[in-house]
């Protein structure tokens, strides 16, 4: 995985912020992008939802030294709520299929029954 912020936070678990990405040595494979888009600071947030990383956060701004502590602390509450709500989505669609699995499984029952009987 990569040393951007995003591939930090993946690997790492904890947020990663770039405050100058222009100058930014781990940002020399993507700087010509950077530049072209006049970007200037990045922070990424890892989803982490019961341990696990669910997903990732990225932003970026036009600004240097945009992303301030206190900026920081409120996209970490903001990325730990939208982690936890890709986990209750994924939660939710895995209910969802345990009625039809067993519908599915009581067809078969019937069906299986229905053969066996002598009459």
């Amino acid at each position: 995985m990569g040393q951007s912020p995003a591939g930090k936070a993946i690997r790492n678990g904890t947020p990663q912020i770039a405050q100058d990405l222009t100058s930014d040595p781990n940002f020399t494979p993507w700087r010509d992008r950077v530049i072209q888009f006049g970007l200037q600071s990045a922070a990424a947030f890892p989803l982490k939802a019961r341990r696990n990383t669910v997903g990732i956060l990225v932003l970026y701004s036009t600004w240097k030294a945009f992303f301030t502590r206190e900026l920081v602390d409120t996209l970490q509450a903001f990325a730990h709520l939208l982690a936890l709500a890709l986990e209750n989505a994924r939660l939710f669609e895995e209910t969802q299929k345990n009625p039809r699995k067993i519908q599915a499984l009581r067809s078969i029952d019937i069906a299986i029954a229905g053969s066996m009987d002598p009459g």
